[in-house]
């Protein structure tokens, strides 16, 4: 075992995420949590547009749809090329591609009713 754990890929990756977003709180730099990601399960969120056009990943091809979740464009974890963050590196990088061309094949944007989506019989 401690061979294995010695001659592992090592990674910092998401200690350095977590440090920035860290030092980000502490030095005032955040953002109020997008209403889509509010709490909508109370008397009164909707009212407030809370929860208004969540989309539930899991309800998704692949579990995966594109939305925002930070409420700003930031990026915190950079997985490194080593190891199985390699392989997490190129997952997100496909995601991403994923999204980028949903969005340039439609010029307002993209849906919220992916064709794959549970529910949505539309075929196209």
């Amino acid at each position: 075992a401690v061979i294995y754990v010695a001659c592992a890929p090592k990674s910092n990756a998401s200690a350095m995420a977590i440090w920035t977003a860290s030092k980000d709180v502490r030095e005032g730099r955040t953002v109020p949590v997008p209403k889509h990601l509010r709490d909508s399960h109370y008397r009164g969120a909707g009212r407030m547009g809370y929860g208004d056009g969540y989309k539930y990943a899991h309800d998704y091809q692949g579990g995966f749809v594109e939305q925002d979740y930070l409420g700003v464009d930031k990026t915190y974890y950079t997985p490194t090329d080593r190891g199985h963050e390699a392989v997490m590196r190129a997952y997100l990088a496909s995601l991403a591609g994923q999204a980028a061309s949903r969005s340039r094949a439609r010029p307002d944007g993209p849906k919220n009713d992916p064709p794959n989506a549970i529910g949505n019989s539309d075929s196209r």
